[in-house]
């Protein structure tokens, strides 16, 4: 078998790996904080997979778009990863017409040394784009690192790859070419290979009988007791390890109270049920109607408004604006009847 044959099959089984990936994601949907984010990134790299598959030039200028994005979209997905807070809107923007200016550049008439100057500069943006991915690893408390270890060794990898990608244009000359991107095409395999197991192998269901899970009502009434009357939910950005310390308690004992006697699937909707019962309280209290609902999204411990109005539609099934106006409809103060 020819390198190229091996190389459009390895493409071909990558791309399909990424696919598996997207539904699993999908099918998760429910356990990660925001669902676009990861769909984005993998949308990316199945759009670079499939550039030298197709024959289409209309297809192949549209699919060679997600490969520009496949960087900055890797970052907004490790942002997602281990953040709570969402990136502006300002900055997405900026970031997605930065990736596509070599892309438009394509069509206009250049000079070799331009083409040259934008291709370095879309080679060092990449670069950085896969630095801040691995710089929001850092977010975590040192405490908390071992809940994340895998997501951190999985971004490390990806960003690894894609500085391997960008680097080979520059460092490897068109006989060795080739063989880099099979490099590069096993790599990605690898990584999506190791995620498709991981949705799989560590199923409890699938190896062991699942072990009834031990309840502590007494470390369960503890916590909600500390959250309720020291409002740690206020804290921005607060983590689990952050309440365990609080509490004296081990990490994985409070998250295990919070998921079995507590009854919430992960920490963060533990913290917003406590943030949004506070907003609604607020938003019913006409003699707090001065407060904007960014002001109550601060005041409750979201750092914007965009994870604040998600988070209290998924609570009230409508936003807080409309929440505030229909309350104020059904209970109109006497001054306003008078």
């Amino acid at each position: 078998m020819s390198t190229l044959t091996f190389y459009y099959h390895a493409n071909t089984l990558t791309f399909y790996s990424i696919l598996l990936c997207g539904l699993l994601t999908w099918k998760n949907r429910k356990r990660v904080n925001t669902i676009s984010a990861p769909l984005c990134f993998l949308t990316c790299v199945g759009a670079y997979l499939m550039y030298d598959e197709i024959e289409n030039i209309l297809v192949e200028r549209t699919l060679i778009i997600g490969g520009f994005l496949v960087p900055f979209t890797f970052w907004v997905f490790s942002h997602s990863l281990f953040n709570i807070g969402s990136i502006p809107l300002r900055t997405r923007v900026v970031g997605i017409i930065a990736s596509l200016v070599p892309y438009l550049c394509w069509y206009l008439p250049l000079t070799e040394y331009t083409s040259s100057v934008i291709a370095l500069g879309s080679a060092m943006l990449s670069i950085l784009f896969a630095v801040m991915a691995v710089v929001e690893t850092k977010t975590p408390k040192s405490k908390e690192r071992s809940q994340y270890q895998l997501k951190i060794y999985a971004v490390y990898a990806i960003a690894i790859t894609i500085v391997f990608t960008v680097l080979s244009d520059f460092l490897f000359d068109d006989t060795t070419w080739l063989y880099t991107v099979v490099v590069q095409r096993l790599l990605i395999l690898l990584l999506s290979s190791l995620f498709i197991f991981s949705n799989f192998a560590i199923n409890e269901n699938l190896t062991k009988p699942k072990e009834p899970a031990t309840k502590n009502p007494a470390l369960a009434t503890k916590i909600r007791h500390k959250m309720s009357y020291d409002k740690l939910y206020r804290v921005e950005k607060l983590t689990i390890g952050q309440l365990a310390k609080q509490l004296n308690e081990q990490e994985y004992r409070v998250r295990r109270a919070i998921n079995d006697d507590l009854g919430f699937k992960n920490f963060l909707d533990f913290v917003n049920s406590f943030r949004i019962k506070e907003a609604t309280g607020i938003l019913k209290d006409q003699a707090r109607s001065d407060l904007t609902v960014l002001q109550i999204a601060y005041q409750t411990g979201f750092n914007s408004i965009a994870p604040f109005n998600r988070a209290f539609k998924l609570y009230t099934g409508m936003t807080p604006t409309k929440y505030r106006k229909s309350w104020i409809d059904q209970n109109p103060s006497p001054l306003s009847v008078a």
